[in-house]
């Protein structure tokens, strides 16, 4: 963490409006303590979700201004919302955001949350601190668990109830940093829904080591 000071405000304005940027080819995320309202982003979320649904669960955290739907990069496709929403909340205070989570439920579907700032979730090994592509949890064959490789596996009750019942339904859906890699930040739309009646399905991703399915 950097901690930077300004002789004039212009400046300071013009790099927080960058929101990131790239130093030694590694994104640095741009946090202005003066601004307090910050953008959440909830990936994976239904088209038929209302907007007021995600509001209303965030209300919990903070004031949400408002919710918007961004849309999609790739060319011909730039006029569809993509399953991102953005939720501008100003926190009730610095540890509300602690407290939202990275996944929850919503309609019977799972959301994956990106709080800006805070380390991102694994969806392989259910860590926090790096993303799947970067996971290297060793993955037990044995007991499906992570932490440990076959010949250290201890098979205990537990681990041989966990190897008829795991799953990892998460194993098909993007990273938030890989959503980030093909919506733009500065596309949202506030109509609460894709145009023209189209929605993008493109959410999948090869499943990885470790899945059940």
């Amino acid at each position: 963490v950097w901690m930077l000071t300004f002789q004039k405000a212009e400046d300071l304005q013009a790099l927080a409006a960058e929101a990131e940027i790239s130093v030694k080819n590694r994104k640095c995320l741009i946090i202005d303590p003066n601004h307090q309202d910050k953008d959440v982003k909830v990936h994976w979320v239904p088209p038929k979700v209302p907007d007021e649904v995600l509001a209303h669960h965030f209300e919990r955290f903070g004031k949400v201004k408002k919710v918007t739907r961004e849309k999609w990069r790739r060319p011909g496709l730039e006029h569809i919302g993509s399953s991102t929403r953005i939720v501008q909340l100003t926190p009730r205070d610095p540890a509300s955001l602690d407290a939202v989570p990275h996944q929850v439920t919503i309609h019977g579907c799972p959301v994956l949350i990106a709080v800006p700032g805070r380390p991102p979730l694994c969806l392989r090994c259910r860590q926090i601190g790096h993303v799947r592509r970067q996971c290297r949890t060793p993955w037990c064959r044995s007991c499906r668990a992570f932490g440990h490789r076959e010949a250290d596996c201890v098979q205990s009750y537990a681990a041989k109830t966990r190897q008829k019942t795991r799953s990892q339904p998460l194993d098909d859906y993007m990273d938030a940093e890989d959503m980030d890699a093909m919506v733009p930040r500065s596309s949202p739309t506030a109509n609460g829904g894709a145009e023209d009646g189209h929605h993008a399905h493109e959410e999948r991703a090869e499943a990885t080591e470790g899945s059940t399915n």
